[in-house]
């Protein structure tokens, strides 16, 4: 029986040709003491906006990211540095974060995992692969896990969509998530090739 990646990939994201020579995508596990830079990273050019309440977010968020720090299971993260430096974060889970109450797709579809989640690039940096490139660390990670068909989720209207169908993703659920009181309608996708 095959297994099954469902890949999340958020609005930050980006499919760049540029690449950089002073990137390197390394398991967050190898970098502890990065837990701390990543989550401020995150805090202040992305959860901010969503909630101000630092402390508590903090207080949240943390555990949340120290879960990841292993290679060789579920949950587990790859750090973007750039010249040693965090830029970025991707995560591997089984399950995505806080999705049940407002999306039942995931809750009936159990068996759809791992999930990519937490996909981020610092704002300074986007537009030059790294997305990319983190994505790619962790499908080649997920292959090495024994994960053999790739999926994803995106908002059915976003820029991210076009791109996923250029590079071979087709949609094949769609379901709505709601946020904040608003509906957003979200594409299933899937990768058949080899990763």
């Amino acid at each position: 029986m095959k297994k099954r990646l469902l890949l999340a990939l958020t609005i930050c994201s980006s499919y760049c040709m540029a690449t950089l020579d002073n990137l390197t995508i390394a398991p967050l596990a190898q970098h502890p003491e990065m837990v701390e830079q990543l989550f401020e990273l995150l805090y202040q050019h992305s959860i901010q906006t969503l909630d101000p309440d630092y402390d508590a977010v903090k207080k949240r968020y943390m555990p949340f990211l120290l879960q990841h720090l292993q290679e060789d299971a579920l949950p587990c993260a790859f750090v973007a540095l750039l010249d040693g430096v965090p830029v970025g974060l991707c995560c591997l889970r089984k399950k995505p974060v806080s999705t049940d109450e407002k999306c039942s797709w995931f809750k009936e579809h159990p068996d759809t995992f791992p999930w990519i989640a937490g996909l981020f690039v610092s704002p300074a940096y986007t537009n030059r692969g790294i997305a990319k490139a983190l994505v790619r660390q962790v499908m080649m990670h997920a292959k090495e896990l024994g994960f053999d068909t790739l999926y994803l989720f995106t908002q059915k209207e976003s820029p991210e969509y076009a791109t996923y169908i250029k590079h071979g993703c087709r949609e094949i659920d769609t379901t709505d998530f709601i946020d904040d009181e608003k509906t957003v309608t979200l594409s299933i996708m899937c990768h058949e090739s080899s990763f």
